[in-house]
């Protein structure tokens, strides 16, 4: 298998299982952009004129910048949630077709681990395709239904996890939404965003009337020599992401909007920019494409989820996969 297939398979297999069935993994901007320029604004986002803090700040005692910190402390507010009901949008490009997808994410935490439910319906000129995830934090099913039928498939998630702590720190990890949502819900999904993402210091804006933190992420070069350690020159000399290097498939900027007021993560969306020297529209500036957007709207946090919700009984007569080595592979 050619090197670029098998990280096609490795970002795509969380991302177009997830996106076909729709979510996967995409949408960031300007790796390469210089520290004093303005951060882009996701859409539908308007900075507020006398609360917006532009400029990249100095990071901390403990090296982390204002926008890791509150990351990181966005992570915590999700730990504490005992629950989460949402409404889930997810809107995904991949090689020239946008992919639409809705549906709904609960979320439980419990002693043994998060159990977590997300659904997914995604329509086509040609069929309607829908996924569910259903983990009770010890198995994980997936299912998918189209029109060609249903299939079912599980994951050990006991045997990710082991593999998972017992992998050097220094490990490529695929940061993708659906596989980070199955393992440990959206407190996973932000530290794997954490763990190979810079994130910039936040900007106050409105977001469809809210108030938000807009947090801008780039590489980590280390994290993406990790995960593409046979692509040369992904990362310029002096630190910065050599755009035109990137995978297609692969962004470079990630946008997450917190909700001033706990930290919620309304929005997670992924970009991907040309080089600017490579641009055929005659201007200096970098061109952005969106990838992949997540949103999380009509949010409800505490309310009583029957444990029941997050376990799957396939029946004697449905046909289920063992996929944990091939989701496992999703990760390295």
């Amino acid at each position: 298998m050619r090197i670029w297939q098998k990280h096609r398979l490795r970002w795509l297999n969380a991302g177009l299982m997830a996106a076909l069935l729709v979510v996967a993994w995409s949408r960031w901007s300007q790796a390469n952009a210089s520290s004093e320029k303005k951060q882009q604004m996701p859409p539908s986002a308007t900075v507020e004129g006398d609360g917006a803090d532009t400029n990249e700040q100095a990071p901390s005692n403990d090296g982390s910048s204002k926008g890791d910190q509150l990351i990181g402390k966005a992570i915590e507010a999700l730990e504490a949630a005992p629950s989460i009901v949402a409404q889930v949008k997810h809107e995904a490009r991949f090689f020239g077709q946008l992919l639409v997808g809705d549906g709904t994410y609960q979320q439980l935490n419990d002693p043994e681990g998060v159990m977590t439910r997300l659904e997914i319906t995604v329509q086509t000129d040609q069929q309607v395709t829908s996924l569910r995830h259903i983990s009770n934090g010890k198995f994980l099913h997936i299912l998918e239904q189209s029109d060609l039928g249903q299939t079912v498939g599980r994951v050990d998630l006991r045997a990710i996890r082991d593999a998972d702590e017992s992998a050097p720190t220094d490990s490529a990890r695929s940061p993708s939404l659906v596989n980070s949502i199955a393992i440990g819900g959206l407190p996973r999904l932000l530290a794997e965003l954490q763990r190979n993402f810079k994130f910039r210091a936040p900007q106050a804006i409105m977001f469809q009337n809210v108030p938000v933190w807009a947090v801008a992420g780039e590489w980590k070069a280390a994290r993406l020599q990790t995960l593409f350690p046979s692509v040369k020159g992904i990362v310029r000399a002096n630190g910065t992401v050599n755009v035109d290097r990137l995978p297609q498939y692969v962004p470079n900027r990630v946008f997450v909007l917190l909700g001033r007021d706990g930290l919620f993560p309304y929005r997670i969306e992924y970009h991907k920019d040309t080089d600017s020297s490579q641009n055929r529209t005659g201007t200096n500036a970098a061109q952005s494409t969106a990838l992949l957007t997540m949103d999380l709207y009509r949010v409800q946090i505490g309310m009583p989820i029957e444990p029941r919700t997050f376990f799957y009984n396939p029946g004697g007569h449905q046909k289920v996969d063992d996929r944990t080595a091939q989701f496992t592979k999703t990760l390295r």
